[in-house]
């Protein structure tokens, strides 16, 4: 039995466990209607959910944010301490989500702490924890997560060699990346329904940003990315879709540079599995990041959506993902600089050829490399490693 404290992730992998004969327990929030404060329980796929009400929302400040990680923390520290379970696992970030999984750890019930950001050095990095006091209370939780941890799940080779750095034994860390999720994306979509979302793209070459519009997402490059396009080629375009606490400034952004409805197009929020038609409609897709210290560590889910829907991806932020894209020859590094990246995505967009051709290599790459069940496979064996020993 497992106890999961932590989303598209949690949900495949854990679904996959029960279908291998485990018991799992998922411990949530109810973000939207629920009652505060209030627990509830379901079974969905074979996987007891508990959810507890607290209201949350990406369009939140980053300080209201915040405080309602605090307070599932609270509502799931309660929660977890009363929960059987052979592991516990915890979903990092927010790290705040690790107090109930410690609060629950036994001397016979391990906990396994899965990291996928590398958090607090991205909100210290971009100044979002200004308070030395707060800053060193994240470090001190951080540090004292990776000691009484069984073992550390991290999504990229790079977030593995930053914790040795600190003096995490190699032997406690384990690499599972994020995952493309075939059944939703291979062959499947229909373009239509997202051209009549965004017809101004319409017979036209466009990358395909979806996802959060969050501050680490570093969407304002897409803006000046978008006007230097417009000197290189009127016809190729770049399309944002989704929400977050960034979309309302990003708009008004893109219509002071002249650029919005002109080849940067914003498209509203769907649900994951309406994303295949926009990923059936788009030539290829886009995955930018903050210029940060760290981010070219991350395992951002668009990129392995992408792949799975057989789309060659422009990226803007190098590391392990970059390298991948060069070797399979399945998509583009950008540079910083957004006249050159400019120059760089509008020869690829107008390239049919190439778009094609990376397309092909993208969408093996999924099959061989990312698919769910591996994923979920390489999950199930370090979890029964952990509880064997």
């Amino acid at each position: 039995g497992v106890s999961y404290v932590g989303h598209t992730r949690a949900y495949e992998n854990c679904r996959r466990l029960v279908a291998r004969g485990h018991r799992v327990t998922v411990l949530t929030a109810q973000m939207r209607g629920g009652e505060r404060g209030k627990w509830t329980s379901e079974d969905v796929d074979g996987i007891r959910v508990a959810r507890v009400g607290v209201p949350y929302s990406q369009s939140m400040s980053y300080r209201r944010r915040a405080q309602a990680f605090l307070e599932f923390t609270a509502l799931a520290t309660q929660r977890a301490m009363r929960q059987r379970g052979d592991a516990v696992l915890a979903s990092s970030p927010p790290l705040s989500v690790a107090v109930p999984a410690l609060a629950s750890t036994r001397p016979k019930r391990p906990m396994i702490l899965e990291v996928r950001d590398l958090w607090p050095d991205m909100p210290i990095s971009m100044g979002l924890l200004p308070n030395p006091a707060l800053r060193m209370a994240a470090r001190g939780l951080e540090l004292g997560s990776y000691r009484v941890a069984s073992k550390i799940i991290v999504l990229s080779p790079g977030m593995r060699d930053q914790l040795v750095s600190r003096g995490i034994p190699d032997s406690k860390i384990a690499v599972i990346t994020n995952a493309s999720d075939l059944e939703i994306f291979s062959d499947k979509g229909d373009p239509e329904a997202f051209l009549r979302l965004v017809p101004g793209v319409r017979d036209r070459p466009f990358a395909l940003f979806a996802g959060s519009m969050g501050a680490t997402h570093g969407l304002a490059w897409v803006v000046d990315l978008c006007r230097e396009m417009l000197r290189v080629d009127p016809l190729p375009a770049v399309v944002i879709q989704g929400d977050g606490a960034m979309r309302s400034e990003l708009i008004a952004s893109a219509e002071a540079a002249g650029v919005l409805d002109t080849n940067l197009f914003f498209a509203p929020q769907v649900p994951k599995v309406k994303i295949a038609d926009s990923y059936r409609a788009a030539s290829m897709g886009l995955s930018v990041a903050v210029d940060a210290a760290g981010i070219e560590h991350n395992g951002a889910n668009k990129f392995f959506d992408t792949l799975a829907a057989g789309r060659g991806l422009a990226i803007n932020y190098g590391g392990w993902q970059g390298q991948i894209l060069v070797d399979a020859d399945a998509g583009i590094p950008l540079p910083r600089d957004p006249r050159g990246a400019a120059a760089q995505l509008v020869a690829a967009l107008l390239d049919r050829e190439k778009l094609d051709s990376m397309g092909i290599r993208a969408g093996r790459l999924a099959r061989e490399r990312f698919s769910r069940d591996t994923i979920a496979e390489q999950l199930e064996s370090t979890l029964l490693e952990v509880v064997a020993r």
